[in-house]
C-alpha cells in the first residue's frame, strides 16, 4: 500500500467493519451527484456513513468563498463530532462528489451502538482519529508548502496507479474542475490555471481530451 502524498484530502477513513452495522440499523439513501447531504446550517440529526460513492467535507467563509477540506472515500462517516459534542449544527457542508451511498443513523441508534457495539467504536475512534490525523497534514501543507507542491501532490494522488497509458502516463480516477482544485489548494483559479500550464510545460503531467494525466514517478 502506497503513502498518501502530504496534500491529499482524499481520504477513506477504512471502517468497513461499520457498515453490516450501518445496513443493519440505518436507513439507504442513493444520493446523485452534487447533493447537499448535509448544509452548515442545517440541525445535525443523524450520523452518516459512506458505503459507496465520494463525498466533499466544504467549508464556507463569511464572504461566501468555499474550501474542500476533505474528500471522504466508502469507509468514512461525517455527523459523528457534532453529535458527540452536542453542537446543532455542523459548520460544514457535506456533498456528493459522484453518485453515493449513504447509510443514515438516528442519534438514539448512534449512542445505542456505542453503548453495546465494540466494532462500531473501534471503528469510530479509528475513523475521528484518521480525520484528524489528516487535517492535521493539510494545515502543515497549507501552511509551509507552496501551492505548486499542493497541486501537482493533489494530481499525484489522484491518479490512477493500474492504468499507464503511453509507458508513462496515468489517468486520474477523478478529474477536478479548476474551480474544485483551487478550494482544495486555497488558491485561485486563474492560479490553479497558470500552475496547470507549468506543469504540463515541466512534463509532470499532460492533458489529453481536456482530461488532466500525470507522469508516473520512478
Amino acid at each position: 500500500m502506497h503513502e498518501t502524498p502530504l496534500f491529499s484530502p482524499i481520504v477513506s477513513y477504512g471502517c468497513f467493519d461499520m457498515e453490516p452495522l450501518a445496513v443493519k440499523y440505518g436507513t439507504r439513501f442513493c444520493f446523485p451527484p452534487k447533493t447537499h447531504v448535509l448544509r452548515g446550517e442545517d440541525a445535525v440529526k443523524d450520523f452518516h456513513y459512506i458505503a459507496e460513492g465520494r463525498v466533499h467535507y466544504v467549508l464556507n467563509g463569511y464572504c461566501g468563498e468555499e474550501r474542500i477540506l476533505l474528500v471522504l472515500e466508502a469507509g468514512s462517516f461525517f455527523g459523528a463530532t457534532p453529535t458527540l459534542n452536542k453542537i446543532s449544527t455542523s459548520s460544514t457542508d457535506c456533498v456528493t462528489e459522484c453518485e453515493s451511498v449513504i447509510y443514515q443513523l438516528e442519534k438514539t441508534v448512534f449512542f445505542h451502538l456505542m453503548e453495546t457495539s465494540p466494532v462500531f467504536c473501534r471503528s469510530l475512534i479509528k475513523g475521528l482519529s484518521k480525520g484528524f490525523h489528516i487535517l492535521k497534514r493539510q494545515l502543515e501543507s497549507l501552511s509551509f508548502s507552496p501551492c505548486r507542491e499542493r497541486l501537482l501532490e493533489l494530481l499525484t494522488a489522484s491518479a490512477d496507479k493500474s492504468v499507464l497509458l503511453d509507458g508513462c502516463w496515468h489517468p486520474l480516477l477523478h478529474q477536478y474542475s479548476q474551480s474544485d482544485m483551487a478550494k482544495i489548494i486555497n488558491a485561485s483559479r486563474v492560479t490553479v490555471s497558470n500552475i496547470i500550464n507549468d506543469l504540463c510545460r515541466d512534463k509532470h503531467i499532460r492533458i489529453v481530451n481536456r482530461k488532466i494525466q500525470v507522469k508516473q514517478q520512478r
